[in-house]
């Protein structure tokens, strides 16, 4: 059966409209594809499913509770010592193997994120035939623009909306 459109009768229709974006370069192969300036809220959940699977900061929380209660600190402390990635630390000393461990399961999610983050896009804005296994096939530059161009949507960034608008304003002078 045929999805129908509906239209919403918006008192207030949203700000700003779909811009196409060029992605990519002419060694990756370059593609066009819609910024919003938002994640749809099926994009939201695509993510965060692929993303529920991840458990390195509870691993990365359980760690920190057992260095401090093996030196007597503040779990805080150790937390703040990783994140700040003082791993000389003494507070650290003798859980080097443990936090190498670690920081390789992060860098292996956050490249399966990003992967992950390519496909969405791809799934949603350009064809729902598109699968994980399709960018695994595509050049590593082209899937971090995308990836790029994920976080931006996520974190809602209006700079290329307003760089846009700048062009069209200028050329239409």
């Amino acid at each position: 059966m045929a999805r129908k459109n509906v239209k919403l009768p918006f008192v207030v229709a949203p700000r700003r409209e779909p811009i196409l974006e060029i992605l990519g370069t002419k060694d990756s192969g370059q593609i066009n594809i819609q910024r919003k300036g938002y994640l749809t809220v099926a994009e939201k959940s695509f993510i965060q499913q692929a993303s529920a699977s991840d458990e390195t900061i509870g691993i990365l929380n359980r760690l920190a509770s057992r260095i401090a209660k093996e030196k007597g600190v503040q779990q805080k402390n150790v937390i703040e010592e990783l994140g700040a990635g003082n791993f000389s630390s003494e507070l650290l000393e003798g859980y080097e193997k443990e936090i190498d461990d670690i920081i390789t399961l992060m860098s292996t999610f956050e490249h399966r994120r990003k992967i992950v983050a390519a496909s969405c896009l791809l799934y949603f804005r350009v064809s729902e035939k598109w699968s994980i296994t399709d960018t695994l096939d595509l050049h590593p530059d082209l899937v971090d623009a995308l990836y790029d161009l994920f976080i931006d949507e996520d974190a809602k960034s209006t700079e290329a909306f307003e760089k846009n608008e700048e062009e069209v304003n200028t050329s239409g002078k």
